[in-house]
């Protein structure tokens, strides 16, 4: 039993600039949350660094509606089940203590650092690039691979959303983000490969249709390499905010999985609903 925290941190800000001390999700892709889709973002949430713990410094500068607005960040870390395995900080990390991650050292021998650009061309037009690489030590140690193949886990991620109009009603959005996962957990011998594509289609900010698409390849030098896919389609609606909520959504949809190798392949499909309840206190 414990608490299930992600996130805690403190924070110290002076002009542009902030210091982030405590457990935090690295900036590294966005194409992993969950704010967009029922099903697509649960093969980028792989790469996702959540749950570390160590130290971010972050710095911004420019103009939003002019130039563009330029976001700097540089995170240092280890995983957080090596420092609190006896404290309320639960683990929900599904891996054994046994079993060696990328990031678990117990110095702060992980990095991340990332570049988000932003303009707002108007109220309604939108554009955002994010940037990031990642670095994470291996416990050699710890890992059950030969030492020979262990290296350091690197990783690289593009991003594009664009928000947009398309007359008074209907508006867009596009989003698009790739990912290079080299020796994942330290195996030199892997490659991961991502895509993630959304289109959603919004009318009068309340309904939404949403298609979108995810993959994941798996190129492996020594074993037979493997293939997921997620595509989805659904549709949405957003309540009017008033004193009980700040804001609640539902959407409807229907996806399909996809997985593959070089001896067989499984499909799974679904229909399912998500309600997201948000309220301030």
């Amino acid at each position: 039993m414990g608490i299930g925290i992600s996130e805690l941190s403190f924070k110290y800000s002076k002009n542009n600039s902030s210091l982030i001390l405590g457990k935090f999700t690295a900036n590294f892709g966005t194409a992993w949350r969950w704010n967009k889709a029922i099903a697509v973002h649960n093969i980028p949430q792989n790469y996702a660094l959540t749950e570390k713990l160590g130290i971010t410094a972050i710095t911004k500068y420019g103009d939003i509606k002019k130039s563009g607005l330029y976001n700097f960040s540089l995170s240092f870390f280890t995983n957080d089940r090596k420092n609190f395995d006896n404290s309320l900080f639960h683990r929900r990390q599904s891996a054994s203590k046994s079993q060696a991650l990328a990031g678990d050292t117990r110095s702060l021998a992980s990095y991340a650092l990332a570049t988000d650009i932003s303009f707002d061309f108007s109220e309604k037009e939108k554009l955002r690039y994010h940037i990031g690489y990642s670095k994470l030590a291996v416990n050699k140690r710890a890992s059950s691979l030969p030492s020979d193949i262990i290296k350091k886990q690197q990783g690289i991620v593009f991003g594009m959303n664009y928000e947009f109009p398309i007359n008074r009603d209907f508006s867009g959005e596009a989003i698009l983000e790739h990912a290079n996962i080299k020796n994942p957990d330290g195996d030199s011998r892997v490659l991961n490969n991502y895509l993630t594509t959304n289109f959603i289609l919004k009318y009068s900010n309340k309904y939404s249709l949403m298609i979108g698409n995810s993959r994941n390849k798996n190129k492996n030098i020594s074993l037979n390499s493997s293939r997921r896919n997620i595509s989805e389609i659904n549709i949405g609606y957003e309540f009017t905010k008033n004193k009980y909520f700040d804001r609640l959504t539902t959407q409807f949809g229907y996806y399909q999985r996809i997985e593959k190798n070089a001896d067989r392949g499984h499909k799974n499909k679904a229909l399912s609903i998500l309600i997201r309840y948000y309220k301030n206190f």
